[in-house]
C-alpha cells in the first residue's frame, strides 16, 4: 500500500492486492495484519470475513511464510518456563510446571493448638503521702 500522509488511529483500511490482508492504523503508522486462513478482509465490517460475505475480487495470498517454525525457551519472574513455538503464521504458547515444586505425594498440614490460660494482672499498691 502507498505511504498516507495521516492515517486515523483505530481505523482499518483493505490491502489493494490481497484479499487476505488488511492494514489498521497503529500511532499514525499502517501496519499489515492478515486474516486467518481462507478468510478475507471485509471493509464493510471491519473483519476477517468469509470470502462470500467479503467480496473481494482480488488474488488471495497467505502470508508470511508458513514454513517458519521456532521455539523460544524463556522463563518469568516466578521461573516458571515456558516455550513458545510459532507453527505456520499463529502463536502457540505453552508453560509448564517446573518438576521441582511439584510432588505426587498427598501433603498434611497440622492443625495448630490453642490454649487458654488465665493470667492475673500484677498487683499494685498505693501509698498517699499526705
Amino acid at each position: 500500500m502507498k505511504p498516507v500522509e495521516f492515517c486515523e488511529p483505530g481505523k482499518y483500511y483493505p490491502d489493494p492486492e490481497n484479499c487476505n490482508a488488511y492494514y489498521r492504523c497503529l500511532l499514525g503508522e499502517l501496519v499489515k495484519q492478515y486474516c486467518l486462513g481462507g478468510l478475507h478482509w471485509n471493509p464493510e465490517t471491519n473483519v476477517c470475513d468469509w470470502p462470500e460475505s467479503a467480496k473481494c475480487d482480488k488474488e488471495t495470498f497467505i502470508q508470511p511464510d508458513p514454513s517458519t517454525t521456532m521455539s523460544t525457551p524463556d522463563s518469568n519472574e516466578w521461573g516458571v518456563s515456558s516455550t513458545t513455538e510459532t507453527d505456520d503464521w499463529w502463536l502457540t504458547t505453552t508453560t509448564r510446571r517446573p518438576e521441582e515444586w511439584w510432588t505426587n505425594s498427598p501433603q498434611t498440614t497440622e492443625r495448630p493448638m490453642w490454649t487458654t490460660e488465665a493470667v492475673r494482672p500484677p498487683m499494685t499498691t498505693v501509698r498517699s503521702y499526705n
